[in-house]
């Protein structure tokens, strides 16, 4: 078996990706392709919401609802205040905080009342007596 060198190898691959390139182009060039479509994948269209969001613009909005969460009763409500859907911004939450929206929001509320003491509801401390004499 004939040793081949690496620049000939690589010309010889060169020249059969050269060869079928031609033949590809002469196949998409027929008059005998309905479709015109290009052969190549392209990439979807930017989504008109402004794509997604930025780690930094991710960090602002979770500071934002960490401060701020006791006003908040639903996931829909924090959506409104940024003028996004609620797929969008719990998206945004599991791909760069790797937990979804609305369990960021349970665990700074029971965050909030853990920290808080216990506090009693008017229960009086009542001295125990033993009825026996």
């Amino acid at each position: 078996m004939k040793k081949l060198s690496l620049t000939a190898a690589a010309a010889a691959l060169l020249a059969a990706a050269w060869f079928a390139n031609v033949q590809l182009s002469a196949y998409a060039s027929s008059d005998s392709q309905v479709d015109s479509t290009p052969l190549a994948w392209q990439h979807p269209p930017p989504r008109k919401g402004g794509g997604s969001l930025t780690f930094a613009t991710f960090q602002k909005r979770r500071r934002y609802i960490e401060a701020n969460f006791q006003r908040f009763n639903s996931v829909e409500q924090i959506a409104r205040e940024f003028h996004s859907t609620v797929a969008d911004l719990d998206r945004s939450f599991r791909m760069m905080g790797h937990v979804r929206l609305e369990q960021y929001l349970t665990h700074l509320r029971r965050n909030q009342a853990a920290e808080q003491p216990s506090q009693s509801v008017g229960l009086a401390m009542v001295k125990q007596t033993s009825l026996a004499p």
